[in-house]
């Protein structure tokens, strides 16, 4: 794996996180936030994280707005392969069998949908610069 690659993956993580917040997207002001909405969460029926798991990991909202932005520019079947995985946690197999294509084909139909978001991203990025530059305001 690239570093690329990895780089584009931890940014999906981070989105699936922030997706995932109990109350919504939000950061939690302090660890004990943290702790208090996963015991909440297990007191309704939802089981406790282990060290480690996505809740007890720092979110950076700002980037997974950005995520959340770029993700409008890609196609639907991108946008519902990457939301299965980062944000609800299905399998490559629940993926593959809900999205209609075989096991086989889920890493390169992932790298695709991980580029696809990857350059939406670098786009909105050029077109801001761009924009900075022109003094073009919106």
């Amino acid at each position: 794996m690239t570093h690329e690659r990895r780089g584009i993956e931890s940014r999906l993580e981070n989105w699936g996180r922030w997706a995932n917040a109990s109350d919504g997207p939000r950061v939690a002001a302090c660890m004990t936030g943290v702790i208090c909405d996963a015991m909440q969460k297990a007191k309704q029926g939802a089981p406790l994280p282990k060290t480690g798991d996505y809740i007890m990991r720092s979110i950076d909202s700002a980037d997974a707005v950005l995520i959340s932005r770029a993700m409008v520019r890609i196609t639907l079947g991108h946008r519902r392969m990457l939301g299965l995985h980062y944000v609800d946690g299905k399998t490559d197999r629940y993926i593959a069998a809900f999205l209609r294509f075989q096991p086989a084909e889920f890493d390169r139909r992932m790298l695709e949908a991980q580029a696809a978001v990857e350059h939406a991203l670098f786009s909105a990025y050029q077109n801001s610069n761009s924009q900075q530059c022109l003094g073009i305001n919106f």
